[in-house]
């Protein structure tokens, strides 16, 4: 889900020195159980696996040890916010940057780099859950200084890495203060709550006709937990606009209050970053000028219908809308924040969003840019 070819299929090319342990970097190379070390002539080996692969590149031969500030990046999907990368290696304080995905190639390195001095930037790619108890998996995690989930298939994910040494490793990392971030699929599990996507994607009308539709699955359970509780009642779906999930988000959020969980919102199109600090308060970030919004869902109260097989009725839902374009800034520690005139309400009935465009408040002229 992302334009510089995240889905590639290359193979791990060496362009740094990795961070290993020293039996790595003895050269000839050396084989260890289950793990071969690609040698280059001017480079340190690059781990490959069968369970793994892992590139580095930069100063990857020793740990950078850097002050890092915690800080959550929520990404839509689509092309990447370069800013919403900026302020990741920012809050790093341009430490070791560790990109983790379960599919696809080392294309971030590169990017990554050429935006801001970093000790150095890394990809590892899980190719099955064995990869989660892997020590060398772990020590590449506990190393990072920046963490970072690729698209991919959040069920993937889920599956391989949840309930595992990696994901301990990973909550860590949070808990020491390093920040985390991701886009589709790895934005989709920074909340406290989860849209699977076990039995594959579903469509708003598809949703809205019936919220308990076999595509719609839910974990009521988050995979990370974020400073200050932050994000633990939400549920985020993205490449928001460009695939028109408000409808699904709307059932998502009526399932979760029919289960008792008086659950928020937020969808994020493509394009666009919210780079939330360890107080909770957000920045909207854009990528081109098509890029940059975000919404809030903030019911007050539950469905008056969410049954099975039955069209979802949910009346009232508060939205607020976020805009780059117009500096929005966000706190998700009280969920205030926004434009007065970018807050309007939405509601589902007879298989259907009101108003027709769900993506717009009914004053869109933003003459009244008053903060509440």
């Amino acid at each position: 889900s992302h334009a510089r070819s995240h889905f590639g299929s290359s193979l791990p090319v060496q362009a740094g020195s990795f961070a290993a342990p020293s039996s790595y970097l003895n050269p000839p190379c050396i084989m260890r159980v289950s793990l071969a070390l690609a040698c280059a002539a001017s480079a340190t080996p690059t781990a490959v696996s069968k369970h793994y692969t892992y590139w580095c590149i930069g100063s990857c031969r020793d740990d950078a040890k850097p002050s890092v500030s915690g800080g959550t990046i929520l990404m839509g999907g689509g092309t990447d916010t370069d800013t919403a990368f900026k302020q990741h290696i920012k809050w790093s304080g341009g430490g070791d940057f560790l990109v983790i995905r379960a599919t696809g190639d080392d294309s971030y390195n590169k990017y990554i780099q050429g935006l801001a001095s970093t000790h150095s930037v890394a990809t590892l790619m899980t190719n099955d859950k064995q990869a989660a108890e892997d020590p060398d998996v772990l020590d590449i995690i506990d190393r990072a200084d920046a963490i970072f989930f690729a698209g991919g298939d959040q069920w993937t994910y889920l599956q391989e890495w949840q309930g595992t040494s990696m994901q301990k490793k990973i909550q860590a990392a949070v808990d020491r203060g390093v920040p985390v971030g991701g886009t589709s699929a790895g934005c989709d599990i920074q909340g406290g709550y989860i849209y699977t996507a076990e039995n594959d994607s579903v469509e708003s009308s598809e949703a809205l006709q019936n919220p308990f539709d076999k595509h719609v699955t839910l974990q009521e359970s988050p995979f990370l937990l974020h400073p200050s509780k932050l994000l633990t009642n939400v549920i985020v779906d993205t490449h928001f606009i460009t695939r028109d999930r408000m409808g699904r988000l709307a059932a998502f959020v009526a399932r979760l209050w029919k289960d008792g969980k008086k659950a928020f919102a937020i969808g994020i199109d493509e394009q666009t970053a919210i780079a939330i600090d360890a107080s909770g308060k957000a920045t909207m970030l854009q990528q081109g000028k098509d890029g940059g919004r975000a919404f809030v869902l903030m019911p007050t109260d539950g469905p008056e219908v969410c049954e099975s097989g039955k069209d979802l009725e949910f009346s009232d839902i508060t939205v607020q809308k976020l805009d780059a374009a117009y500096g929005d800034t966000f706190d998700f520690a009280s969920f205030s924040g926004g434009v007065s005139s970018q807050k309007y309400k939405i509601s589902a009935s007879r298989g259907r969003l009101s108003p027709s465009d769900p993506y717009s408040p009914p004053d869109d002229s933003r003459a009244s840019h008053v903060v509440v």
